[in-house]
């Protein structure tokens, strides 16, 4: 968890609800901005990531509450370096669920597609608050 992640009273067993559902993950966003990807499971809102070319507004974004095997680490790594980026210009946020994410066809990934589980906060100096703006709120609790 990075420090713009908020805890709420269903995080833990949500987190370990979709822990067990999701399986052989590799990736497992808990809080994600515009969630993209099949429904697993309607009620605790997890999805697979779909395979398949994304664009802005760039889909499964927030790199603040998530859950990564490692495994799936080595997968991740293994992808960011098989295109480098410039990462002075580019939000790495960004480029994992273009990239990675949706781009990688070896990395299971899931995403949590509500904020009940966990929050996320932008302060006003978050360089990705810029990105992010097309949603109706700066932050979720």
């Amino acid at each position: 968890m990075e420090d713009n992640a908020f805890f709420n009273l269903e995080s833990v067993s949500g987190m370990c609800s979709s822990i067990k559902a999701a399986g052989d993950f590799d990736f497992l966003g808990l809080t994600v901005l515009r969630p993209k990807g099949t429904t697993i499971s309607k009620d605790l809102g997890l999805r697979r990531v779909t395979k398949a070319k994304v664009q802005e507004p760039m889909p499964n974004v927030w790199l603040s509450s998530y859950l990564v095997t490692g495994a799936g680490a080595a997968k991740l790594l293994k992808c960011i370096k098989s295109q480098r980026q410039n990462y002075a210009s580019k939000i790495i946020d960004r480029v994992l669920s273009q990239q990675c994410l949706s781009g990688d066809k070896s990395i299971n990934a899931f995403v949590i597609d509500h904020h009940r589980f966990f929050g996320h906060s932008e302060s006003g100096g978050d360089s990705r608050k810029k990105l992010n703006s097309k949603r109706p709120s700066n932050s979720t609790r």
